[in-house]
């Protein structure tokens, strides 16, 4: 497993396509350098420790198809930035504690078709109650 933060020079990777950081024990924040990341499609980053809000650049991830930030720390509003991802297909938001509502931007993204957030609320066990929404688009899992 990998542990620690993310290194601010993976933004360098200008040409990856495919970005799978899942299962470690990533803590820290994501660095804005990864909305240099052009060419990424797929990024996940799901079951570590990773904090703090996302970063607007991530709305600069314009070819990506999958973002899965499941079971993490984030906090704060969802970025009106990730109404510009046109090409998602996969939003997975579990797991995490976001604040505030679904930004308006994001019914722009006509390729969605698989939305999930369960926010585990703060200061609650595992155990608690959890607000759900998953949304599927006809014909998806």
């Amino acid at each position: 497993q990998i542990n620690g933060t993310l290194p601010t020079e993976l933004g360098h990777l200008t040409s990856l396509v495919q970005l799978d950081l899942s299962y470690n024990q990533l803590t820290g924040t994501l660095p804005t350098e990864l909305g240099s990341f052009a060419s990424l499609k797929r990024f996940w980053l799901e079951y570590n420790h990773l904090t703090g809000t996302l970063p607007t650049d991530l709305g600069l991830l314009t070819s990506l198809t999958q973002l899965d930030l499941e079971n993490n720390q984030f906090t704060g509003t969802l970025p009106i930035q990730l109404g510009g991802l046109t090409t998602l297909h996969i939003l997975d938001l579990d797991n995490n504690q976001f604040d505030g509502g679904v930004p308006s931007q994001l019914g722009l993204l006509t390729s969605l078709e698989s939305l999930r957030s369960n926010r585990r609320k703060r200061n609650q066990s595992k155990g608690g109650k959890r607000g759900r929404s998953k949304l599927y688009r006809e014909g998806a899992p």
